[in-house]
C-alpha cells in the first residue's frame, strides 16, 4: 500500500510541475505573439506612413 502510495504522490508532484511549466509556456508564447504583432502593426504603420 505504502508503495502505491508513494506513485501517487511522485504522480501528483510531477502533474503539478508539468501544468506549471506549460503556462509558462504559454506566457511566453503569448507575449511572443504580442511582440510580433506590435512589430508587423509598426512595419505597416511605417511603409503606410512613407507611401503618403
Amino acid at each position: 500500500v505504502s508503495h502505491i502510495l508513494f506513485v501517487f504522490v511522485i504522480t501528483l508532484i510531477t502533474l503539478q510541475r508539468f501544468q506549471y511549466d506549460s503556462s509558462i509556456w504559454k506566457y511566453s508564447i503569448s507575449m511572443d505573439v504580442k511582440a510580433d504583432t506590435t512589430k508587423i502593426f509598426l512595419v505597416t504603420a511605417n511603409l503606410h506612413f512613407i507611401q503618403h
